[in-house]
């Protein structure tokens, strides 16, 4: 401590501290940028903050209102927040972003991101007189940070290989879907849908080839299926489809759809040209069902009935129940 505080006497004593140039030129080589904001969102002052690749031409932000950069709604929000930091005179901490254009128009680095994230840090500046009412808003940029977060994020609910979600994520949601369902009285069917001889596929043109398959079989079927629905990959070659609010009726029109397109369609794996069947089993949502795995279990008997009668169609737990295969 002793010798922190005789470091900091030197700086004074020797004059490189007390002098105004000096002391500019200290704020100006600090990394992240230092706004000053009046009450009224005028950028008053920027200083520090030389990293184009991070804060991009943030220095002719000066002179300019909140209301010029961001979006009324936006700047309306953080004008509060200023005020609320200068009536309560405590320190506020957030986060925000800011588009790549804003930042980077007039500079020649160019950002791979659409936004920039920064983590905000806004202090009133003393009273004093002849000072202005004004914050400082020290800004940190965390956009690789953010961008991690989304990439650990998106591999706990995506399957690697397909890009759709995997067997955890779908059945949380399945779970969510299905208490709502009950709840209000709602339809809830569910498919299972699982490629025919697959094992042939990995045999005849191996694993890489197997792997191509898939994802050719998941980027053809995901256009086919709704916003609110949930196309996840199951395990292996099996895979599932929640159809909030429909009935048996409509999600046999849709399995029906995705049962054709895929026998009628060719894909490419390695330059050859596969040919590939499905065959899918449904169920649907029943008042008396407790869990999701009794909704499960009828689809599985469904799809393990449309392998039996020769695979490359549909079946659903309904049309056994009619023929007494229940």
């Amino acid at each position: 401590m002793n010798e922190v505080q005789d470091n900091s006497a030197h700086l004074f004593s020797t004059g490189i501290l007390s002098s105004p140039d000096n002391l500019l030129s200290i704020t100006q080589a600090i990394p992240d940028p230092l706004l000053i904001i009046s009450g009224k969102g005028l950028i008053l002052d920027v200083l520090g903050g030389h990293t184009p690749e991070l804060y991009g031409m943030i220095h002719t932000f000066k002179g300019r209102m909140l209301q010029e950069i961001l979006p009324a709604e936006t700047a309306s929000h953080y004008l509060s927040l200023i005020r609320e930091c200068l009536d309560d005179r405590e320190l506020k901490t957030f986060e925000f972003r800011l588009s790549t254009d804003a930042l980077f128009a007039a500079s020649s680095i160019r950002s791979c991101a659409e936004c920039q994230w920064y983590e905000a840090r806004v202090l009133p500046l003393p009273k004093g007189q002849g000072r202005p009412d004004a914050v400082i808003w020290a800004i940190h940029n965390i956009t690789t940070h953010k961008m991690l977060i989304d990439k650990l994020s998106n591999q706990c609910v995506r399957d690697s290989l397909t890009k759709l979600y995997n067997r955890r994520y779908f059945v949380t949601v399945f779970e969510k879907q299905f208490d709502i369902a009950r709840r209000y009285g709602q339809d809830l069917s569910l498919l299972i849908l699982d490629i025919d001889h697959f094992k042939r596929i990995n045999d005849t043109f191996g694993h890489a080839a197997g792997d191509a398959a898939l994802k050719g079989f998941a980027a053809q079927c995901t256009p086919m299926f709704r916003k609110a629905d949930i196309f996840a990959r199951f395990g292996g070659e099996e895979f599932v489809g929640l159809l909030p609010n429909t009935n048996i009726e409509g999600a046999k029109i849709l399995a029906e759809r995705l049962c054709q397109a895929v026998a009628s369609n060719i894909v490419d794996v390695g330059g050859l040209g596969v040919e590939m069947t499905v065959s899918i089993g449904m169920a649907t949502l029943r008042p008396e069902d407790d869990t999701v795995d009794e909704v499960m279990s009828r689809a599985d008997q469904a799809l393990y009935k449309a392998k039996e009668r020769g695979r490359n169609q549909v079946c659903s737990f309904s049309d056994l129940e009619e023929l007494g295969e229940a």
